[in-house]
């Protein structure tokens, strides 16, 4: 019997997919519940813009994994696809505060492993804004090169500094036969460099 660990990269393809749709459904069912409670029990208008803004982030969550369910729309452009995903991070992360640029290669999806460069884009993000210092600065960049892809995603000032490697996206860099490294010589800097 072919167990999950040992299962061939088909069917972990679909799994994934799989479970990105139902945590999409899920966010979506959260959201229906908050606006519903809104309408009917919230009385306090500072009460009613507050359960607002925590649907408006559920719906931007929601709507992140609907994304990473549709490996074509993650191919389709990935400049447009990267820096969607940024900005609905950041709002949902309610950091208007970081200054975040963007550059961004484009690249062939049918050459690049587009959808596991942006499942390690969000979680490096999300580390990002969760760990970034105030008003502080991050610069995201990818690159293609002869041999490979590039992913840099550069925390710029104080914040988090300890040198440790961040577990989950270490895992994915493995997972697409890649490397990650990190340099806390100036802020926090992750690098992932993965073969084509």
């Amino acid at each position: 019997m072919t167990t999950p660990q040992h299962a061939p990269a088909a069917f972990q393809d679909v799994l994934l997919l799989e479970l990105h749709h139902r945590f999409y459904n899920s966010l979506q069912i959260l959201s229906a519940m908050t606006r519903g409670l809104v309408r009917s029990q919230v009385d306090s208008a500072p009460l009613r813009a507050d359960a607002q803004r925590i649907q408006d982030r559920i719906a931007m969550l929601a709507d992140l994994h609907r994304l990473l369910a549709d490996p074509l729309r993650c191919g389709a452009n990935l400049p447009a696809v990267c820096r969607d995903i940024c900005d609905r991070l950041q709002a949902t992360f309610d950091r208007p505060d970081m200054c975040v640029t963007l550059s961004i290669a484009r690249i062939e999806p049918a050459t690049a492993p587009a959808r596991g460069l942006i499942l390690l884009l969000v979680e490096l993000l999300t580390n990002a804004f969760k760990h970034g210092a105030k008003d502080g600065a991050l610069a995201v960049r990818l690159v293609a090169a002869r041999r490979g892809y590039r992913l840099t995603v550069h925390n710029l000032g104080p914040g988090r500094t300890i040198a440790t490697l961040p577990r989950v996206a270490t895992e994915l860099a493995k997972s697409l036969r890649g490397t990650l490294a990190i340099d806390t010589s100036n802020g926090y800097e992750v690098r992932v460099s993965l073969p084509r």
